[in-house]
C-alpha cells in the first residue's frame, strides 16, 4: 500500500482550526473535489515514475507500485470514447490501462455502461484502485463554518426533514463548547431546538430556558440589564459602556439627536450608581434624572457628585438624559 499522503506531501486537516467551528464530517466527497485531486495525483505519480526512471535507467518496482494506483485524470477518461484509438495503441492511454481495457470489444462494453461524464467518470475510478487514493483524501471531510463568517447573517435553506434544525444544534452545541465566556441567545419559535439544549448536558447555569407559551397566560418577559452578579471593577467597568452604548443606539435616531461627549457622562455617571445599588432597574435611572427626591439622596450620599455638579452645572445635559431615558421608559 502506497503512503498516498506523503506522496502529495499531505498533512491532514485539522478537525477544528483555532478560528472555525468544527459542524461535522462530510459523507464521500463531491465530484469537483475529486476530479481536482486526481489531476494533481496523476501529475505526481507521473513525476515520481520519471525520477525512479532516471536515478535507475529504467523504471523499478517502485514505479510498477506507483502505476498500480495512479487512476486517470477526467481528461484520460475521455480517451476511452475516441473511436480513432485502435487496440495497439491502448497500452500508451492510461485510462485503458487502469480499467484492463485491451481489446475493442471490452471497449465497447464499456462505452454501453458509461457516458463522457463526470459522475461516470467516478463510477470508472471506483472500478481500479483509483477510489482508494479518492477514500484516502476525501472520504472523511472536516466541515468547517469560519468565525469570520459567523458575524454575518446567515441562512440555511434545504427541504424538509433535510437535517437544518440538526445542523443548527450541532453548530449551537459546538459554539457553547468552545466558547464557555461568550453567551448566546436563540430565538425558537417552535421550540424543538431551545428545547433540546435545555434537556442536553450543557451545565444549566450555562442556560436561562423562556419558554414562550407563557405569553400566552399573559406574562412579559424582561431582563434587568443594571443586575449583575460580578462586581468587580473590571465588570462594572465594561457593563456600564455596554448599557450606555446600547441606550444611544436606542434613543438616537440621526445626526441631530446624538449624544454629546457631555450627555454620555453625565449618564455614565449615573449609570455607575445604578449597577452597584441594590435593585436599580431603568425606571431608576429615570427617576434619578428627574431629581426624584429619594433616589437622589441615596446617589449624593454615594458620590458628591450628584450634590452639586449633577444639578447645576451639568443640568443641561442631565435635561438631555432626562428627555432621552424618558423616550426610552415611556416608548413616546
Amino acid at each position: 500500500m502506497l503512503d498516498f499522503g506523503a506522496i502529495l506531501k499531505y498533512e491532514p486537516l485539522k478537525e477544528e482550526e483555532e478560528d472555525s467551528i468544527l459542524l461535522g464530517y462530510t459523507v464521500g466527497y463531491a465530484t469537483d473535489q475529486a476530479i481536482q485531486l486526481m489531476y494533481k495525483w496523476c501529475e505526481r505519480i507521473d513525476k515520481l515514475i520519471e525520477i525512479d526512471t532516471i536515478n535507475n535507467g529504467k523504471p523499478t518496482y517502485r514505479s510498477e507500485k506507483f502505476l498500480e494506483y495512479r487512476g486517470f485524470t477526467l481528461a484520460e477518461y475521455k480517451d476511452l470514447f475516441n473511436q480513432n484509438i485502435e487496440s495497439e495503441e491502448f497500452i500508451h492511454y492510461p485510462a485503458y490501462q487502469q480499467l484492463g481495457i485491451s481489446t475493442l470489444t471490452q471497449k465497447e462494453r464499456f462505452i454501453i455502461d458509461h457516458e463522457y461524464a463526470e459522475d461516470d467518470y467516478i463510477k470508472a475510478l471506483k472500478a481500479c484502485n483509483g477510489s482508494e487514493v479518492l477514500d484516502f483524501f476525501l472520504k472523511k471531510f472536516p466541515a468547517c463554518i469560519a468565525q469570520k463568517d459567523m458575524f454575518m447573517n446567515s441562512s440555511i435553506i434545504a427541504p424538509p426533514g433535510s437535517g437544518k434544525t440538526f445542523l443548527m444544534k450541532a453548530w449551537l452545541y459546538r459554539l457553547i463548547e468552545k466558547y464557555p465566556q461568550f453567551s448566546f441567545v436563540i430565538i425558537d419559535p417552535h421550540g424543538d431546538v431551545s428545547h433540546d439544549l435545555f434537556s442536553s448536558t450543557i451545565p444549566r447555569d450555562r442556560i436561562a430556558y423562556f419558554d414562550a407559551s407563557f405569553y400566552d397566560e399573559g406574562f412579559c418577559f424582561t431582563y434587568n440589564v443594571l443586575d449583575i452578579k460580578d462586581n468587580s471593577p473590571l465588570t462594572q467597568n465594561r457593563t456600564v459602556d455596554q448599557i450606555v452604548a446600547a441606550i444611544a443606539d436606542l434613543v438616537t435616531d440621526g445626526a441631530d439627536n446624538k449624544m454629546s461627549g457631555a450627555i454620555t457622562a453625565v449618564l455614565k455617571q449615573c449609570i455607575y450608581f445604578l449597577v452597584q445599588r441594590e435593585g436599580s432597574t431603568i425606571n431608576d435611572l429615570y427617576k434619578l434624572v428627574t431629581l426624584d427626591k429619594d433616589i437622589l439622596q441615596e446617589a449624593q450620599k454615594y458620590s458628591n457628585y450628584f450634590k452639586d455638579k449633577f444639578i447645576k452645572s451639568e443640568g443641561r445635559s442631565r435635561e438631555a438624559v432626562e428627555r432621552r431615558v424618558s423616550d426610552l421608559v415611556t416608548g413616546e
